[in-house]
């Protein structure tokens, strides 16, 4: 099927409270249990990261170094692509159904970045390129593990700012751009938007 993306509802802060509120102890099991049946990279840091945060809370997922910010990527990867995916899929509800592939993302925000000199459309790029969690934009930024796996996310904030920028320039086009496979993930993404503004709360993208 190729490299697909999924919008899902998240925190207002994206991801973070998400995770926060998800059953950490049951992953923390599941990867004990598991984590070296499906080859979980950095199990052992991950383990004891999901140990810490469970005693001590969030500020465990504050990055001070390239290190620790890529245990934390592994553990959020680990926890949607893996047991969100494979245990608990209940903790994802989709934003917007459809599953379309990433070169399809690609095309049209590049064409949507063509037409708007907006700093809105960096939060495109937070969308396809994964986003870290525990610093801002650009400290230690999230490299996926295999090239292929990215977990990202956009706040509260950001989806009204981005769904307005679309809103602006493109929905009187999208009669036009949901009949063509070139333009239809913006109509995708701005529905995913829309969901998440209704909820006055932020996306999950994952991308695998």
């Amino acid at each position: 099927m190729g490299t697909c993306v999924e919008f899902w509802l998240g925190s207002k802060d994206g991801i973070k409270g998400h995770f926060l509120d998800s059953p950490i102890e049951e992953f923390k099991l599941w990867l004990e249990i598991y984590g070296d049946e499906i080859n979980i990279v950095l199990k052992q840091e991950v383990c004891l990261l999901v140990e810490n945060i469970l005693q001590y809370g969030e500020k465990y997922l504050q990055a001070n170094n390239e290190k620790e910010a890529e245990i934390i990527d592994r553990m959020i990867d680990c926890f949607y692509g893996n047991f969100c995916d494979l245990e608990r899929q209940d903790l994802l509800i989709n934003a917007e159904d459809s599953i379309l592939r990433i070169y399809r993302y690609e095309e049209s925000y590049k064409y949507i970045k063509q037409q708007c000199d907006s700093k809105e459309t960096e939060y495109l790029d937070y969308i396809l390129q994964g986003r870290g969690v525990g610093r801002i934009a650009g400290l230690y930024p999230y490299e996926s593990e295999d090239g292929v796996y990215k977990t990202s996310y956009l706040t509260s904030f950001e989806c009204q700012q981005l769904k307005l920028l679309l809103e602006n320039f493109f929905v009187p086009l999208f009669d036009i751009f949901v009949k063509d496979d070139n333009y239809c993930t913006i109509c995708t993404t701005y529905d995913a938007l829309r969901a998440a503004c209704l909820k006055d709360t932020g996306l999950i993208i994952t991308i695998a």
